[in-house]
């Protein structure tokens, strides 16, 4: 992730997407945090805090996307507008009515079985909002960034694997933790990877700047 903000900076990636650059740069402080003083963060408290924290961003990184991508174009724009209305309030919904029951990894098993839902169905909603991106994309014909398209790329599936991650925690239970986790860290050094190269690439040729200008008014803005 340090390659990826390096990369963002040296090629002024950060005017396309603000929020991705915080999201990246929270990630590589606090897993930097957990590499170098695994015996003060690595801890269920600071892993629960942590993906919390990540996930909101992620949720963020979407909402800019959906709202730059979508600017020169008002029906796109407003049916955007209303599915993440809609994706919004039923994932705080998903959250305020979440049950508590079963076991965790720490003292008090109610806490950590009520955080696990919690982050599950906060990534839920991620994952709902990341694909509405993409089908509108997809059926208003929307020309979208080539830096917003690496961040969906990457983000969505890996988003999906996550949520499933999380959903075989509750349902396995907690002695298959070091499996899953293995698996859900893999799944992100490929998408840190890919993000990297995507960042790292040159520019490709632009057939049309004025064209482009009127499509992503935004580019301007920023």
């Amino acid at each position: 992730m340090g390659v990826v903000l390096v990369a963002i900076r040296q090629h002024g990636l950060h005017r396309f997407c603000r929020t991705f650059v915080v999201y990246a740069g929270v990630v590589a402080v606090v897993d930097g945090l957990v590499a170098v003083w695994p015996a003060t963060f690595y801890n269920w408290g600071f892993w629960q805090a942590k993906e919390l924290t990540f996930s909101i961003l992620s949720f963020l990184v979407a909402l800019e996307i959906a709202g730059l991508t979508f600017q020169a174009f008002p029906g796109a724009r407003a049916r955007a507008r209303q599915l993440s209305v809609l994706i919004l309030l039923a994932t705080l919904a998903a959250i305020a009515f979440t049950p508590v029951s079963g076991d965790g990894p720490t003292t008090d098993p109610s806490q950590a079985d009520l955080y696990v839902e919690l982050q599950s169905r906060l990534a839920h909603g991620t994952v709902m909002l990341l694909a509405v991106v993409w089908a509108l994309v997809l059926w208003y014909v929307v020309p979208l960034h080539r830096w917003h398209r690496a961040i969906l790329r990457g983000l969505l599936p890996y988003m999906l694997l996550f949520t499933v991650a999380v959903r075989l925690l509750v349902s396995w239970g907690w002695h298959a933790r070091v499996w899953i986790g293995y698996a859900d860290s893999v799944a992100y050094i490929i998408v840190c990877a890919y993000w990297a190269w995507e960042a790292w690439r040159k520019e490709p040729p632009q057939d049309s700047p004025e064209i482009l200008k009127r499509l992503q008014p935004w580019l301007d803005q920023r």
